[in-house]
């Protein structure tokens, strides 16, 4: 089902925020290939260096909701894996050509090189952004 709201509504936020210029990047994996669940392994960092040039908005199909829509922010903090819940109105998306992309994440995630070019979109931001209390959801997997 595609969620174009946050599943659990913020009613006392415990920090407000903006985000702006945003990009998604997506890559294709078969299903064989992909580990289940995908985590990273943090032995190092994740890091990389992203270029986008914005192209013309577009009306978001479901399958791009999909793709941006995410309701959770996760950390590592005392030995647990913490998640906030976050609520904002939808990304107005826009079309996006990658012009510099170095990543690492996709390796510490455990996944092979990505074997086509990635479908990308590209956000102005969304203003109003309400991050409830963080809450303990089990063990912090990996090394700190």
């Amino acid at each position: 089902m595609v969620a174009y709201g946050a599943e659990q509504r913020v009613r006392v936020p415990a920090l407000r925020a903006g985000w702006m210029r945003q990009a998604f990047v997506h890559w294709a994996y078969p299903p064989a290939v992909t580990p289940s669940p995908t985590r990273a392994r943090w032995g190092g960092r994740a890091s990389g260096r992203l270029v986008v040039r914005p192209g013309d908005p577009i009306r978001p199909t479901e399958r791009d909701v999909w793709r941006t829509s995410r309701w959770r922010a996760y950390t590592r903090r005392l030995g647990l894996l913490w998640e906030t819940p976050v609520e904002h109105e939808p990304w107005p998306l826009a079309e996006a050509s990658v012009e510099v992309l170095e990543e690492t994440l996709t390796r510490a995630a455990g996944l092979l090189a990505p074997a086509s070019a990635p479908l990308v979109h590209y956000s102005e931001g969304v203003r109003h952004v309400r991050f409830g209390p963080s809450r303990p959801v089990g063990p912090a997997a990996g090394p700190r």
